[in-house]
């Protein structure tokens, strides 16, 4: 009599060696150089080289293996056999399904201890270069796609592939002719600006700024522009985001239920945004009071000074057009 196996895809037996793979992922093509296995978890072990993947939030991806199953295999390579004689594996793609397995398997909604797992031989990486560089240029490459990584995943991934260009640099590799950018950008799938403004990033960014990039709470575009200005300018920032943003919170009960505020001072004729208007008239006195208070500034640098000295000139602007408008009325 055939064994069983257990398939979270619906509740009915899995044909064999499909095991936690989805009914998509069953259908997908492996690459003639990788085969799937079963390896069973107490065999995986992370990656000392990948340590920086991101843990959080992992209930979304825990659920969605529980109700479908694994949408891709995990991708590890070959460790050296434990005491025993067991052979081992280190993975390259997959920390966080791995972690998500063995949580689900620890509170018993799986009752499955063998994971996918695609097994990559670092051999197969035809580039002169150390055995670790092979690991991190494996790393890289198949962790490119992972829409879950933060910012700061994806510059860890990317200071790995820099390792490996400088190595394939040292011994003159004409994989380097085109230039340092190139090279990351065709390796990392990404364009030759995504890759000097992710680095400016992450080279200039204060930690507050990047902090809130990798919640999802900032843009790269925002970060970017934030990561231009001077630590100290970039604090001042952050602090008077978080001050309006705690007054916007503090009055939104003067606001209409069914609209919210604008990011844009003006529409693109020009004209104030009926939530604008009705919040400024509102709240001028208290808003210019929380305005100075966190400006303080007698304590302010002269580029902090300029900048806000802008902002003062723009609203004083828009004063102007509103009183105009109001006497037109």
């Amino acid at each position: 009599m055939s064994k069983k196996t257990f398939s979270i895809y619906g509740t009915g037996p899995a044909k064999a060696g499909e095991g936690l793979l989805s009914s998509v992922s069953q259908q997908a093509n492996v690459s003639d150089r990788s085969s799937i296995q079963q390896i069973p978890a107490t065999q995986l072990h992370a990656n000392a080289l990948n340590q920086t993947m991101s843990m959080d939030d992992l209930a979304p991806l825990k659920d969605s293996i529980a109700e479908i199953g694994l949408q891709q295999p995990l991708v590890v390579t070959r460790d050296a056999p434990d005491a025993s004689g067991t052979p081992t594996y280190r993975i390259l793609s997959g920390h966080r399904r791995f972690r998500a397995l063995c949580e689900l398997q620890a509170e018993k909604r799986i009752p499955y201890n063998l994971i996918p797992c695609v097994v990559k031989d670092l051999a197969q990486v035809e580039l002169p270069i150390s055995a670790e560089a092979k690991e991190k240029y494996a790393i890289s490459t198949t962790n490119i796609e992972n829409r879950t990584q933060t910012f700061s995943d994806r510059v860890a991934l990317m200071h790995m592939m820099i390792d490996v260009y400088h190595e394939l640099k040292a011994v003159k590799s004409p994989e380097t002719i085109a230039g340092r950018r190139a090279f990351l950008a065709k390796r990392l799938k990404l364009s030759g600006t995504q890759i000097q403004d992710l680095l400016y990033i992450d080279k200039n960014i204060v930690p507050e700024g990047r902090a809130l990039l990798d919640d999802g709470q900032m843009t790269l575009t925002a970060a970017l522009a934030l990561a231009h200005q001077s630590p100290e300018d970039q604090r001042a920032k952050l602090r008077f985001d978080r001050e309006s943003a705690a007054y916007a919170a503090e009055h939104a009960h003067i606001l209409p239920k069914d609209q919210t505020p604008q990011a844009e001072d003006m529409n693109a004729d020009g004209e104030w945004t009926p939530v604008l208007t009705r919040d400024l008239l509102a709240n001028l006195g208290a808003r210019f009071t929380s305005l100075a208070e966190l400006l303080d500034v007698e304590n302010l640098s002269d580029r902090q000074r300029e900048v806000y000295a802008g902002y003062a000139a723009r609203v004083n602007r828009m004063l102007t057009k509103m009183e105009k408008k109001i006497g037109r009325m």
